[in-house]
């Protein structure tokens, strides 16, 4: 589960400045800061809440955008489908494109008459940020010291330091795996969950490891919990139907198995005089 992308607290202070213009009656300003956040919601950090949250505010947007008179004078009636995020940015990019002049002349007028606004908002974004890593760091050393109740208390609900530390156990936890060290690897995917346990890629990610040490009733039990969270998470799926119906490897980490055939191809390639089978690592890839 990859983490980058925009922090998600600054991604929805820009959405709720869209709001905010629409109120206004800036459509040129909202339209254009509406498609930076659409672009950088795939790589974002989102947790499932928040990206249903989003989504939800999304749908609500443009409504609001379609009712009012200065985007009618602009664009004249427009309808918004509540589809997916791609087919909404598809539809408002053409917009801007086919409107583009109105929109930059708007958008100057506006700016001119906001510039004072938005400096003091890029001011509050750089504190607010600095805050949220801050607040993140200190609950990440009492989770590692085993004081999750300090922690809690630390983390006070904040969805901005809730996914930093996700994003930091996570990250932990894929360089640990990917290291073959699968014991760490699940410590650390388990104090992301012991934060928020509603993250389906957390739980996917741990079943892997497990998978790895041949725990195959614990990767199973992790994930189920995944695909109650998303059941239409493919991977999970792919990796749950192949522990439902093929026979599991034998024991012994995969490291260890792979170790083994990696010696054996070696001592046979010193036997050239005698041909022999190529020996290939049937362990799934997942």
């Amino acid at each position: 589960m990859e983490q980058t992308g925009e922090s998600v607290s600054k991604l929805f202070r820009k959405f709720h400045m869209c709001e905010s213009y629409v109120r206004q009656g800036k459509i040129a300003a909202c339209i254009i800061l509406f498609l930076e956040v659409m672009e950088k919601i795939p790589q974002a950090p989102l947790l499932t809440k928040e990206r249903k949250l989003l989504m939800d505010g999304i749908f609500d947007l443009q409504r609001n955008l379609a009712a009012h008179k200065n985007f009618k004078e602009i664009f004249g009636p427009v309808t918004f489908d509540d589809t997916d995020l791609k087919t909404t940015y598809e539809f408002l990019k053409q917009l801007q494109l086919a409107h583009e002049e109105e929109l930059r002349e708007r958008m100057v007028k506006e700016t001119a008459s906001n510039e004072a606004e938005r400096l003091d908002v890029d001011t509050l974004e750089e504190l607010d940020d600095e805050s949220t890593r801050e607040r993140a760091t200190l609950a990440i050393e009492h989770i590692d010291k085993g004081d999750m109740n300090k922690a809690i208390e630390i983390i006070d609900g904040m969805d901005g330091v809730i996914s930093y530390i996700i994003h930091h156990y996570n990250t932990l936890g894929i360089q640990f795996r990917e290291s073959a060290s699968y014991p760490e690897a699940i410590t650390n995917y388990q104090k992301a969950l012991a934060v928020y346990d509603q993250d389906e890629g957390l739980y996917y990610n741990m079943a892997r490891s497990y998978y790895e040490l041949g725990e195959y009733d614990k990767s199973r039990e992790s994930l189920g919990r995944a695909l109650a969270i998303n059941p239409q998470f493919n991977d999970a799926r792919i990796l749950n139907n192949h522990l439902k119906t093929s026979p599991p490897p034998k024991k012994g980490s995969a490291k260890k198995r792979r170790g083994l055939i990696t010696l054996v191809k070696q001592l046979l390639a010193r036997k050239k005089s005698h041909p022999v089978d190529e020996i290939s690592d049937t362990t799934p890839d997942q």
